[in-house]
């Protein structure tokens, strides 16, 4: 099973964040598909590509898979 802790190994991300600016940068940066996100995070690819439409909208819980996977902060993303 694909966890955040093992998908941020495998990419080899830095520890610090880099400053990304969208959910969809997060995600293409990386070579991911909203079918593949939706998966580590736990929820569907739709719910994926509505957040990428509209990120105010974004659960707390979800936003912070998404600050733990990519280790980023939330300024970094909005």
């Amino acid at each position: 099973m694909l966890t955040i802790r093992k998908f941020r190994i495998i990419l080899g991300l830095p520890k610090g964040g880099d400053n990304m600016k969208t959910l969809k940068e997060l995600r293409t940066d990386y070579g991911l598909t909203q079918e593949e996100l939706g998966n580590l995070f736990k929820v569907s690819s739709r719910t994926i590509q509505n957040m990428e439409k509209d990120s105010t909208n974004i659960k707390d819980s979800l936003l912070s898979k998404y600050m733990s996977a990519f280790n980023v902060k939330y300024d970094d993303i909005f």
